[in-house]
């Protein structure tokens, strides 16, 4: 298995999650931009997705307009207020969608109290 380092969530802060998403095309034998897919972020406890954050779940992800298969979502300082207890722990970030839901891309995330201008 991978060694992953967290991210870093700030809690008092507004948060951008970003993803871009390829799939494998078998007709190029290569990896292409999905586009067209419907995608959400949740935050859980668990990276297989148990813990379930309350007010962080199934939150919708646009697409980025001008860069084909990548989604993303302005999650509010307010909306990632229930992560304020959970400071100095690791929580997952997961993005699912696509076809049968079946796309998902966990990123682990260690919440933080506000970052400040430097």
């Amino acid at each position: 298995m991978p060694a992953t380092t967290a991210k870093t969530i700030y809690t008092a802060n507004a948060h951008l999650t970003r993803q871009a998403i390829e799939v494998y095309d078998q007709a190029t034998d290569t990896f292409v931009p999905l586009t067209g897919g419907v995608f959400t972020v949740s935050f859980a406890t668990s990276s297989s997705g148990a813990g379930p954050i309350s007010g962080l779940q199934a939150l919708p992800m646009a697409a980025v307009a001008g860069a084909p298969g990548s989604y993303y979502a302005v999650i509010q300082a307010a909306t990632l207020a229930p992560l304020a207890t959970l400071a100095g722990t690791t929580v997952y970030q997961i993005v699912q969608g696509g076809p049968y839901n079946a796309l998902r891309d966990i990123t682990p995330m260690m919440v933080s109290a506000e970052r400040y201008a430097q």
